[in-house]
């Protein structure tokens, strides 16, 4: 999993569309990643989330989703990068 991440804020006027995302980020994820031994799940992540964005994180089974989520959260902890 590598790049950043995309992300639209909520429905809203256009006006506060702009205020949204021109706020300061909520959660930012630098360089992350995490391997498992010799299984690299995830690799060279960069997110940003500002207030009021919905993000959605897609790809196949065993692409890094849930391993993402768990660095987030705080259950795991990245083998490189920052949150």
């Amino acid at each position: 999993m590598t790049g950043a991440a995309a992300a639209a804020p909520l429905a809203g006027s256009s006006s506060s569309r702009t205020r949204m995302t021109d706020s300061a980020p909520l959660l930012r994820m630098q360089g992350m990643d995490k391997a498992f031994g010799g299984v690299q799940a995830v690799s060279e992540l960069d997110m940003v989330v500002r207030r009021g964005e919905v993000l959605g994180l897609i790809g196949p089974n065993g692409a890094g989703k849930t391993t993402v989520f768990n660095l987030v959260s705080g259950l795991q902890r990245p083998t490189t990068g920052r949150i």
